[in-house]
């Protein structure tokens, strides 16, 4: 599986890899400082799955939600966030975001996420 991870901070999106758990450090990973370096890196390697910071300079991952998803509708974006707040968490879901995930990241709700997007993978082939 490819996964793109993006956040503005590196701290992030190390901490963010470290927290996968051995299980799945098979796959191959990505990163990206923003949501407009996150739109070009999505078009490039089409990733199975983008772990999405929500505050981020530049473009937002809510405005980069919406950009990939003109790119392609069944691109698997999960949002994450120390915001919340209900009104953001569905404002990210109604752009096509599939899950929300609560900062800071832990092993076991990545692994979920991980065993969703599989699941995903395996019904659509």
């Amino acid at each position: 599986m490819k996964i793109l991870i993006v956040d503005d901070s590196s701290i992030a999106r190390k901490m963010i890899r470290a927290s996968i758990p051995a299980s799945h450090k098979g796959h191959e990973f990505f990163e990206a400082s923003d949501g407009r370096d996150a739109v070009e890196k999505y078009q490039s390697l089409r990733p199975d799955l983008v772990l999405m910071d929500l505050t981020m300079p530049d473009m937002d991952g809510r405005q980069a939600i919406e950009e990939i998803k003109k790119i392609d509708q069944s691109a698997r974006i999960a949002t994450i966030s120390s915001n919340t707040q209900t009104r953001v968490i569905k404002s990210v879901i109604d752009k096509g975001a599939f899950t929300f995930i609560k900062k800071p990241v832990n092993a076991k709700t990545i692994t979920d996420v991980l065993d969703k997007v599989e699941a995903m993978m395996n019904k659509t082939g």
